[in-house]
């Protein structure tokens, strides 16, 4: 195990968050359904040249293509035997998530894009990714001699925040999926009112709407406290540059939300919508791991 394995597998991690991005851009073209068989597209293993069907066909490539790599690299890992039973545990993990996430995949073809099937695939496919840059920063620290804790000088534990605020963003990921995969994104097309109340029902489509936008300000004074709490009661640097990072990106995130609405979601900004979503999680995911090498003084 060396810098080349671990300069691939952050490229690995590189083109699984890019997998996801051309999986929203295939849905946000209604282009989920255009390889209608599966694994087969079109009866075919390479199909006719169409742009709508070679969104979909790209796609199935590309995750072939993750799911080959995610084999070589993390068997390499668990064949290795100076590497830790924990970074072991972790890969294994993403590996049972990516037979899983297969599973979701072919499933949400066959099913004709069962909003429950496409939010679990979202789901897994997430979880994959987060699992996967958790390993690469493990693998990174044991490389180079630097998995040690990071004393500070407070008295204060940030892992259970830390562990709910990516708990709520993921959650709040998991609700954008379902807003999505339920073609609900514009059933309240002004913002902030939702026809002409900020809670009109809780109820249906336009419920699940307005549970969204209700998750999104809740997930937003989570980040701001949390911010406030990181800058006040914990000293460690990694996570006071993390925390920056995040309160800007919830800022965009909000920025691109109301845009989807007053642009009528066009596929460009539900895609850039989902993509800075995974990057708050991710963010949120880099905070939890410095949070655990944190020694108490």
């Amino acid at each position: 195990m060396n810098e080349r394995h671990l300069k691939g597998y952050k490229y690995f991690c590189v083109t699984i968050f890019c997998l996801i991005l051309l999986g929203a851009f295939v849905r946000s073209m209604n282009a989920g359904l255009s390889c209608p068989d599966w694994p087969l597209c079109l009866g075919r293993i390479i199909p006719h040249y169409q742009p709508r069907v070679y969104f979909e066909f790209l796609h199935r490539v590309l995750a072939g293509l993750i799911s080959l790599a995610a084999v070589y690299l993390n068997f390499k890992i668990i064949l290795n035997k100076s590497m830790p039973k924990s970074l072991k545990w972790i890969v294994s993990a993403a590996l049972v998530l990516l037979v899983g996430q297969i599973i979701l995949g072919g499933l949400t073809v066959l099913l004709r894009l069962n909003y429950g099937i496409v939010t679990s695939h979202l789901a897994m496919g997430t979880a994959f990714f987060e699992l996967s840059f958790w390993a690469y920063l493990s693998l990174r620290d044991i490389l180079r001699d630097s998995n040690k804790s990071t004393p500070t000088t407070r008295k204060t534990d940030p892992r259970v925040f830390t562990i709910v605020l990516v708990a709520a963003v993921y959650g709040q990921i998991l609700l954008g999926g379902l807003v999505a995969s339920n073609y609900a994104g514009l059933v309240c097309p002004y913002f902030p009112l939702c026809e002409g109340s900020l809670i009109p029902t809780l109820h249906g489509l336009i419920g699940l709407q307005v549970i969204h936008r209700l998750g999104a300000y809740t997930l937003a004074t989570i980040i701001i406290i949390y911010t406030i709490y990181v800058f006040k009661r914990v000293d460690d640097l990694v996570m006071r540059r993390l925390v920056k990072w995040l309160l800007g990106l919830i800022i965009l995130q909000i920025g691109v939300g109301v845009a989807n609405i007053e642009l009528q979601i066009p596929p460009l900004v539900q895609v850039i919508h989902l993509g800075v979503a995974v990057l708050i999680l991710t963010v949120a995911v880099r905070l939890l791991y410095a949070s655990l090498r944190i020694r108490l003084s």
